[in-house]
């Protein structure tokens, strides 16, 4: 007769799967790669079949290996769910939430915006997770997210927050050193600040003034997250897309570069999987977060369609 099925395992199995590789799960987890490597072979002996071959020294699932990983996803996170709804009073919202959020979110306003709402919740223990990669919030990397909209996970709910305009901006000490420009001509002589074109970055599209320009111009310096490119050309480094709460928390004055030209639009979303749609930690935060955000100045409303 097989063997009870160990959660843990099936977590460390599937991790291993979402990250590619056993090194950077056991990074991600904390534990060593012995110790991950130890589980999948404890875990292939509980059900009796090979789950990963070795294939030019990569790790390759088999076709029951894949059978599993796709069922695995959905099993845990119904568990993660149903331990949850136990945490949760039948009258207060409480327990635990891990909330995930891009670098620049994280750092420049979500405090500002969560601190009554906090206030309010004491029982609520809040977890940030701040980071330009967006977590898997099917597997509870996370339970809820705050970030553009996430494309490429099902079975997800997501509710429009707020919409936030990436202008170009740079410091007072850089025009002074470089000149402002006048126009796109001559933006492209000045030392540009951009994103990492990085696919699974959630701003690779966000270079839209690299796009203005006729000649193919590389960034003077590119960087992964909006609060390093603030940091960036709050320093002097260069002219560079920061939003209007970039611009409101910067620790020195920053001058408009090119106000004529329209910015890129970001929309901002809260997103969270479906069966979590009843939970009275989660709907509490979406709610008090759409209500805050309509009456913030410096949001615009998004355009129907």
């Amino acid at each position: 007769m097989r063997s009870k099925l160990n959660i843990d395992k099936l977590r460390t199995f599937y991790l291993i799967v979402k990250q590619g590789s056993v090194k950077q799960a056991a990074e991600y987890q904390g534990m060593s790669i012995s110790g991950l490597t130890r589980q999948i072979a404890a875990l292939e002996e509980e059900i009796g079949h090979k789950l990963f071959r070795n294939v030019h020294q990569r790790l390759v699932l088999t076709p029951k290996g894949e059978l599993l990983y796709e069922r695995v996803g959905k099993i845990l996170s119904e568990i993660d769910s149903a331990v949850k709804y136990l945490d949760e009073d039948d009258s207060e919202v409480n327990g635990n939430l891990t909330l995930s959020t891009t670098n620049s979110i994280s750092v420049l306003w979500l405090m500002d915006d969560l601190a009554d709402f906090l206030k309010a919740h004491p029982q609520l223990k809040l977890t940030v997770l701040g980071s330009d990669f967006a977590h898997d919030l099917s597997i509870r990397e996370a339970d809820v997210a705050i970030r553009p909209y996430i494309s490429d996970l099902a079975g997800l709910c997501q509710d429009y927050l707020l919409t936030y305009r990436l202008n170009l901006y740079a410091s007072e000490f850089y025009i002074k050193q470089f000149g402002l420009p006048k126009n796109i001509q001559e933006l492209e002589k000045h030392q540009l600040v951009g994103y990492t074109n990085n696919e699974q970055n959630n701003f690779c599209n966000f270079n839209w003034h690299l796009k203005l320009l006729k000649n193919k111009v590389k960034p003077y310096i590119s960087i992964n997250t909006g609060a390093g490119i603030l940091r960036a050309v709050e320093n002097g480094l260069g002219i560079g897309p920061i939003s209007q709460q970039g611009e409101k928390n910067s620790r020195v004055p920053l001058v408009r570069v090119l106000p004529d030209i329209q910015g890129s639009d970001v929309d901002i979303y809260f997103s969270y999987p479906e069966d979590l749609m009843f939970s009275r930690r989660v709907l509490a935060l979406k709610d008090y977060l759409q209500k805050r955000f309509q009456k913030q100045e410096f949001l615009k409303t998004r355009k129907a369609g």
